[in-house]
């Protein structure tokens, strides 16, 4: 309800000094919305009031902040309750995993165990069988040799001890006993020994499929951009992962996710700067240094079959105007060029630094440039050299000269005058392995 009108001039600025006090009050007590409200009550007496403006314009900032920060916290609040959500459904897919993976491997155990008992229980029955077969062969041959010497007794009337006879079987009867008795215990033991090898082949399998899982569950993690120390640890416990195997592991998911950004950066060719700050970071986060970065760059390259801008390329030719052209037309794609107007001069640069790919003319003033190959595929010039990627580019350019070159192992020989776009191709399926011969 609006005020009633006061035309006392002392009793206008006592109300406007309470509703100003007033304000005061409800903002120390927090109670902001109300204190607007009274603040503006003020204008009903002093519509210019330059206190009323700034407590205006004061409460409605730490309306914003409030406001601001009551989100914030809101957000916080469900980011928390969505991490936790994801760490728990995580956990819970873990633990289900490592129950499969677990009962794949205890009845898989089981079943070759099983499997080398039946094998095992059917070797110790044939060899039983063996031995009884041949313990009755021994007692037909004794009964036998006793029909015979009680014939030949009969016949000669020759006096033989039986008692004797009789011993020698016993003792050739105990001695198969104790033969039987030898094998049965070297079956046993030949079982024990194979079932320490299967063992340790099981446990070098748990380990390896341990590690596998470890490694599959830290890319699932790295995917929600899940950083839990307690829940790696306690994944680390449930596989029973040393911290030498967490390292290597973690190291080798770190370099597989940073592989992975590179490839989706170089897919179109070229990374663009929005790509390169994201790599930037993500190096930061994974420890890449600069020599594993450049490596993975050239492997990531050459798996996509980009020319690596920053290889060495030789160019030796004799013609200045020739290397001037050829230089200018690569070095707008490939930033390390070098040029040598001889053979003499390309070893200085090889001594240097060994190149990516060397471009020689073939009718040179020293020496020709299928001596200089030649020399090379013979060591003269070290090993290392003879790994690196060789064209040719001359004038003669007739079936002869190709046929040459072929027979010496140069993937490409570019005819000269050539044009950029030619070179450039040649270039980049030398670099790239992506060469035909001719």
């Amino acid at each position: 309800m609006a005020e009633k009108a006061i035309v006392n001039e002392s009793e206008r600025k006592e109300r406007v000094s309470m509703l100003l006090r007033s304000t005061d009050e409800y903002i120390n007590k927090g109670n902001l919305e109300k204190a607007l409200e009274v603040i503006r009550n003020v204008y009903q007496y002093d519509i210019k009031n330059m206190y009323a403006r700034a407590f205006e314009e004061r409460i409605l900032a730490m309306i914003v902040d409030r406001d601001k920060e009551q989100y914030r916290k809101q957000v916080d609040e469900r980011t928390r309750t969505i991490q936790h959500e994801i760490e728990t459904k995580t956990q819970i897919e873990v633990n289900k995993k490592l129950k499969e993976y677990y009962k794949q491997w205890e009845d898989e155990a089981k079943r070759r165990e099983s499997q080398e008992k039946q094998e095992l229980e059917l070797e110790l029955k044939a060899k039983e069988a063996a031995l009884i077969e041949r313990h009755a062969e021994q007692e037909k041959n004794y009964q036998t040799l006793l029909i015979e010497n009680r014939e030949r007794t009969e016949d000669v009337h020759v006096t033989q001890d039986i008692d004797e006879l009789k011993r020698n079987h016993e003792i050739h009867i105990e001695k198969i006993k104790n033969e039987y008795t030898r094998r049965i215990e070297e079956v046993e033991q030949q079982s024990e020994e194979n079932e320490k090898v299967f063992s340790s082949r099981e446990l070098l399998r748990f380990r390896w499929r341990s590690i596998e899982v470890y490694k599959s569950l830290l890319m699932a993690l790295d995917d929600y951009k899940i950083e839990s120390d307690e829940l790696y640890r306690s994944i680390r416990g449930i596989l029973d992962i040393s911290e030498e195997e967490s390292v290597e592991v973690e190291r080798a998911v770190k370099l597989d996710s940073y592989i992975q950004a590179l490839r989706q950066a170089l897919g179109h060719g070229k990374i663009e700067p929005e790509e390169q700050q994201i790599l930037e970071n993500l190096r930061t986060h994974y420890g890449i240094s600069d020599a594993e970065h450049k490596g993975l760059i050239k492997q990531v390259k050459a798996d996509l079959g980009i020319a690596d801008d920053n290889a060495l390329i030789l160019l030796i030719d004799d013609s200045p105007d020739i290397l001037m052209f050829c230089s200018y037309a690569l070095r707008k794609t490939y930033k390390n060029v070098k040029i040598a107007v001889s053979v003499d001069a390309a070893l200085g640069v090889i001594a240097e630094e060994m190149p990516a790919l060397i471009i020689c003319d073939v009718m040179m003033p020293d020496i020709s440039g299928f001596q200089f190959h030649e020399n090379i595929m013979n060591g003269m010039y070290g090993s290392d050299i003879r790994n690196v990627p060789f064209m040719f580019m001359s004038a003669c350019s007739d079936d002869y000269m190709k046929m040459i070159a072929n027979k010496q192992g140069v993937a490409k020989y570019l005819a000269k005058p050539t044009t950029k776009e030619a070179l450039e191709n040649a270039v980049k399926e030398m670099l790239t392995g992506t060469e035909n011969l001719g």
